[in-house]
């Protein structure tokens, strides 16, 4: 039988990982519990991703953003459009 870990146990660990997204992305697989953990190390800091090259980040960037606004209740998703409904910005938009 399998011995689990106790849930503060598990963060204080996974804690170390923080900078390391690809290590805390496999630890998303492994169970429910560590998927949890993971989860909000993984969302802590969602703007501080290492990428190399410019575009690439950008791509990064605009899908974390695109995300956030699709999570967000209708309401506010309407206020953001009517907010920045006249911004005139380029064809990424």
């Amino acid at each position: 039988m399998a011995s689990r870990l106790p849930a503060d146990c598990l963060k204080e660990i996974l804690e170390y990982l923080e900078k390391d997204k690809f290590s805390l992305h496999s630890c998303l697989l492994v169970n429910r519990l560590w998927c949890k953990i993971s989860v909000r190390i993984l969302w802590r800091n969602i703007w501080t991703i290492n990428l190399v090259g410019y575009e690439h980040r950008l791509k990064v960037e605009k899908s974390i953003l695109n995300m956030l606004i699709i999570c967000l209740p209708n309401k506010s998703k309407k206020y953001l459009q009517s907010s920045f409904s006249s911004w005139n910005c380029s064809n990424d938009c």
